[in-house]
């Protein structure tokens, strides 16, 4: 079952993930017709554009701590789940529920 898993794993996840969030972009720029090109024109100071890059990622900070520490709980219950069974002499399996 684990290795039928991991195979399908191998094969969804990053084709797809690519192929999925790449015609979001290509939607996205389809659907605004193009704004997030045409509001950044050449003529845009570089402080302007460090500027921009500095807010984005702040705001990507503000969104992805709190994921983190939501995360963390799961993420430590998991590691300990592992090294359990790495103690009893198991190959460690991780079953998602969903």
């Amino acid at each position: 079952m684990t290795a039928m898993l991991d195979k399908i794993d191998s094969i969804m996840y990053y084709p797809i993930l690519i192929i999925v969030m790449s015609i979001a972009g290509i939607y996205f720029t389809i659907l605004t017709k193009g704004v997030q090109i045409r509001l950044f024109p050449e003529s845009t100071p570089m402080n302007a554009a460090w500027a921009l890059a500095d807010i984005t990622m702040g705001c990507m900070t503000l969104i992805n701590l709190p994921s983190c520490m939501i995360l963390g709980k799961v993420a430590i219950d998991t590691l300990k789940d592992y090294e359990k069974q790495k103690a009893q002499g198991k190959s460690p399996v991780f079953w998602a529920v969903i």
